[in-house]
């Protein structure tokens, strides 16, 4: 029930585990998960005094719960404390990474940096052995996206005009961005306009990829330029049947925005797939967004896998953004850009100029968007926790707290700093 999102219901199952078994720890546990990532911290708050007050002993993965909740109401000290209080070998394995993130997270709230620094490396090297990291393979990923922008640097196919659209008005506008980059605070934004359905990182183009896959017989695509109309109609259909399990009554009436940040590697094939669609590009100083990449237990993927090392996030990041950038010469995308850093001081102003960008007009419960981040359940990305709070500052350029082990990327990303309008 978890799994599937429906949250009360698994609370619900876990209070009868309890009725079965008052001293049940994984029940409390579980629970406390849920209420957490739902944002239920109150709830959170009850379920760990019941804890306390029913077991014997309250073990290692509770304490890691109570110093959350203490570090989710801003008490980073007292959360340390408690985190002092057993080693990350005493937990459950499942929780080992988030412990450790837990950890450097608060030494950074207390601005010390460098412990946090050694926290969230051995969060990483934690995941890298973790049997679910084992399941997959950083390099396929990182090789298919070197492969596909060598193939748009070199082509010379000559670009095809635009197919007509095989379901008129309905092309989706992709939010897209290099991860950590304010594309879940634009998420929560958006979906509070009246107009505007965002569907949150669901596999619509992964179905569409796999089906050109099947019909081309190959394990993966990498240029999509060559594709005939009828693949790519096939591929649009299969876009839009996943789709449809994803979109609320009546939500075709709205503009679709589909946010999904590393689709911003799949704009060749979204451009094929949907040749006059609209691209949001969320921007973040490229040093925040790839630190805070590595600062983040992700969900690994085969994509994520790739997060857990700084050269490979600040390799990919190069390569996202010339995928980008070639792509525009290309492909002439029609893309606005909304920069994380001007949002969180000005919000109305660069969301209006968003919506100008989509058609739309300002709408005053834009402002409230946090309400609806509560009222939705589940947000299923690691921003869940920060997209709930007032908006704050703090989180912009927060690379300089760590300079001295970003220096050495200088080069590398001094040339999209300039491009994006920022400074090293």
């Amino acid at each position: 029930l978890k799994d599937q999102g429906q949250l009360d219901a698994a609370i619900d199952s876990y209070k009868e585990a309890l009725k079965i078994k008052p001293d049940y720890v994984d029940a409390y546990q579980n629970s406390m998960e849920v209420l957490e990532i739902w944002n239920k911290l109150d709830d959170l708050s009850g379920w760990i005094e019941k804890a306390q007050v029913s077991l014997e002993q309250v073990p290692p993965d509770i304490k890691y719960y109570e110093a959350k909740l203490l570090s989710r109401k801003n008490d980073h000290l007292k959360a340390l404390e408690i985190l002092e209080t057993f080693e990350g070998a005493e937990i459950s394995k499942i929780r080992r990474p988030p412990f450790l993130e837990l950890k450097a997270k608060c030494f950074q709230k207390i601005q010390e940096f460098d412990r946090s620094y050694d926290y969230f490396k051995q969060m990483n090297a934690c995941i890298q052995k973790s049997t679910e990291f084992q399941n997959y393979n950083p390099d396929q990923y990182f090789t298919e996206c070197t492969l596909q922008l060598t193939q748009i640097k070199s082509s010379s196919f000559t670009i095809a005009k635009p197919q007509p659209r095989s379901q008129p008005g309905t092309d989706p506008v992709f939010l897209v961005g290099f991860p950590r980059s304010g594309t879940t605070l634009l998420d929560a934004i958006l979906r509070s306009h009246s107009k505007i359905e965002v569907i949150e990182e669901k596999p619509m183009l992964s179905m569409a990829r796999s089906l050109i896959n099947a019909k081309l017989g190959v394990s993966n695509l990498v240029i999509s330029e060559t594709l005939s109309f009828e693949v790519v109609d096939e591929a649009k259909q299969a876009y839009f049947k996943e789709l449809e399990k994803h979109i609320e009554s009546g939500g075709f009436n709205n503009l679709i925005i589909d946010k999904f940040p590393l689709n911003i590697l799949q704009i060749p094939l979204i451009k094929k797939l949907f040749p006059e669609t609209k691209l949001i590009f969320s921007v973040r100083h490229p040093l925040d967004a790839i630190f805070s990449c590595w600062m983040q237990n992700f969900k690994l993927n085969e994509a994520m896998v790739n997060m857990v090392d700084l050269d490979r996030i600040v390799d990919l990041y190069c390569i996202a953004l010339e995928t980008l950038k070639f792509s525009q010469t290309r492909y002439g995308l029609e893309i606005h850009r909304v920069k994380y850093e001007n949002l969180v001081i000005d919000l109305q102003t660069e969301t209006t100029a968003l919506l100008e960008f989509l058609g739309l007009d300002w709408e005053a419960q834009l402002e409230n968007y946090r309400d609806t981040a509560l009222k939705r359940g589940r947000v299923n990305t690691p921003s869940y926790s920060q997209i709930v709070q007032p908006l704050y500052k703090d989180a912009s350029y927060r690379w300089k707290n760590y300079k001295k082990y970003l220096e050495k990327y200088f080069d590398k990303i001094e040339p999209w700093a300039d491009e994006l309008g920022y400074e090293l």
